[in-house]
């Protein structure tokens, strides 16, 4: 019997190893180049260098020499407004307000240049690495609950589930946010240690603010559900909001990040060559008008695996015990997601990557405790 846990523990270790070889091979050696590659290399040689023209000569080689010679030419010519941007160093430079306030994620990009690699190299290296701490952490979950082969394939299952692979290949912050948000989860319902927690949400505040909408959603269910040491006090909970707020706040204003409409506008609505000389004003007949637009893009693949997992966790939590509140959670996850497409309805996949992931995890444990405080009974039982 024990060999046999044995190797079935030992195969399902080689089923999850080989899903993640594919992440890391697709991460990088088939990375997916967008403008915001320029942005975030702009931002990293902003720490070292104040002269814009400088700048802007130094991240368009950077990337030059980097991506292939049809991406690039892409990069600097598919539309006027990027033909602009790569020719005047002005405005440029005035896009860079656009990915400043994800200090983190620059800050690494800028250390890993030290090192050797080039500014769009360590981009690639980010999400590639952040890809793989998040599936050895959700590996690492899932077989708590989990184990031998089934634990492998469920791990895989749901990081396929919620778009890995395309979060790996970009060279946005958006791995490593979720690695973050998925890893504060862990910390609190798994090591139930909050205040570690805590931390490692805020510093996902500075991968991308955000992440603030799935942070404050599951405040809310630990204030309003959480038992025993996953409970939360009203006072604590407003203070802990009003905290991981004026993260967000300060790192916008400290850093002259641009505001939401300018992005929104900016994204939706026509883009902007010099936001930092032009700021539209804000007009709600536009905003819901996109809104409305983008409403279609709801029926999706991604909202059907949230409403499953929502209904996993809704039959697993009407026969639950437990104290953790796995099944609000669920919820929370969901909401903010919507709120999240609320505020920047666009539903590319690596932007909810955290909240599949979650979603999926939880839904797991909630499965997981039913199914087995139910084979407890029945031994009792007999």
């Amino acid at each position: 019997m024990g060999l046999r846990r044995d190797l079935s523990t030992s195969a399902g270790r080689l089923v999850f190893l080989a899903y993640l070889g594919l992440v890391v091979s697709a991460g990088w050696f088939q990375p997916r180049y967008d403008w915001d590659v320029l942005g975030y290399v702009g931002c990293a040689l902003e720490l070292t260098e104040s002269d814009s023209a400088t700048i802007h000569a130094r991240a368009y080689a950077d990337v030059r020499a980097s991506v292939p010679a049809a991406v690039y030419a892409d990069l600097v010519g598919r539309n006027p407004y990027r033909r602009d941007v790569a020719a005047e160093p002005q405005h440029f430079r005035q896009q860079l307000p656009f990915y400043r306030a994800r200090v983190l994620y620059v800050g690494l990009i800028f250390a890993l240049g030290t090192l050797g690699l080039s500014l769009t190299q360590a981009a690639v290296l980010v999400s590639t690495a952040s890809a793989v701490l998040l599936g050895l952490l959700v590996f690492r979950w899932v077989a708590r609950y989990v184990g031998g082969v089934g634990g492998g394939l469920a791990s895989a299952l749901i990081l396929v589930a919620a778009g890995l692979l395309d979060a790996a290949r970009a060279t946005t912050p958006d791995a490593l946010s979720a690695a973050l948000l998925v890893l504060a989860l862990y910390l609190w319902l798994e090591r139930r240690c909050a205040r570690a927690a805590l931390v490692v949400a805020g510093l996902s505040l500075l991968v991308r603010s955000d992440a603030l909408v799935p942070v404050l959603a599951v405040l809310v269910v630990a204030r309003r559900q959480g038992v025993g040491p996953f409970a939360l006090t009203a006072r604590r909970g407003v203070l802990t909001g009003a905290v991981l707020g004026g993260v967000c706040l300060a790192a916008t204003l400290l850093l002259r990040a641009h505001g939401w409409w300018t992005v929104f506008h900016h994204s939706f609505l026509g883009y902007v060559a010099n936001p930092v000389d032009y700021r539209p004003a804000f007009a709600l007949v536009d905003y819901a008008a996109v809104l409305v637009e983008a409403l279609p893009a709801l029926h999706s693949a991604g909202t059907a695996l949230l409403a499953i997992y929502l209904g996993l966790a809704w039959i697993a939590w009407r026969r639950s015990r437990e104290a953790r509140p796995l099944f609000p959670l669920v919820v929370a996850v969901a909401a903010s997601a919507l709120v999240r497409f609320a505020i920047f309805p666009m539903l590319l996949e690596r932007f909810f990557v955290a909240h599949l992931v979650a979603a999926g995890v939880l839904a797991l444990m909630a499965l997981a405790e039913v199914l087995g405080s139910t084979a407890i009974e029945e031994k009792e039982t007999a």
